[in-house]
């Protein structure tokens, strides 16, 4: 049975630079690099744009080298092979076809966003705030959302907000207050 994976691929991209991951077939498979660049991986948000054997003269392992489109996930795809006349097809020199599907995801980089939020009210207990994200910019989108918060007398220096997702602040000393739980970028 022909079958393919893929190793040392990178956890994410940052939307401009090429990234590489290895392709191994558990067999020897007589194709080019051309065929296997341009014909036998299926591409989205992505461009391949270098297969490079890892031992010369070998067709079993490969370095692929990728160049993302943007900020989309960069996604490759290694078809089950149903023909081996077929342009592209993965398959022994004695016509074993590659088994199943292979896909190699790497998701977008989350860049840090700039600003932060602007914060009305007093952060005393008892009082309301209300936190505006509109000032934050992340080159990736951001949750721009303006929610409130209350500040108790239990939770002393931490304001449980109220918005379309429940996020916890900090009053940071007696001048303002300080994230404590990330907010979700996209």
């Amino acid at each position: 049975m022909l079958t393919a994976g893929a190793y040392e691929v990178p956890a994410s991209h940052d939307g401009s630079q090429t990234f590489t991951f290895e392709l191994w077939f558990s067999e020897h498979v007589p194709l080019s690099y051309a065929t296997l660049r341009d014909h036998s991986i299926s591409v989205t948000d992505a461009e391949v744009v270098k297969v490079k054997r890892m031992v010369k003269n070998e067709n079993q392992r490969w370095t692929v080298h990728v160049a993302p489109n943007g900020n989309a996930t960069a996604t490759l795809t290694l078809p089950t092979t149903t023909d081996c006349e077929a342009q592209g097809a993965i398959c022994t020199a004695d016509g074993r076809k590659l088994s199943g599907d292979l896909t190699v995801s790497v998701l977008r980089r989350n860049d840090a966003p700039t600003g932060a939020p602007a914060i009305q009210g007093n952060a005393h207990v008892g009082q309301i705030l209300t936190a505006d994200t509109s000032s934050i910019s992340d080159g990736n989108g951001v949750n721009t959302d303006t929610f409130t918060c209350t500040c108790s007398e239990l939770m002393r220096r931490i304001c449980r907000v109220h918005g379309p997702a429940e996020k916890h602040w900090r009053p940071r000393r007696s001048c303002g207050i300080k994230r404590q739980q990330k907010q979700d970028w996209t």
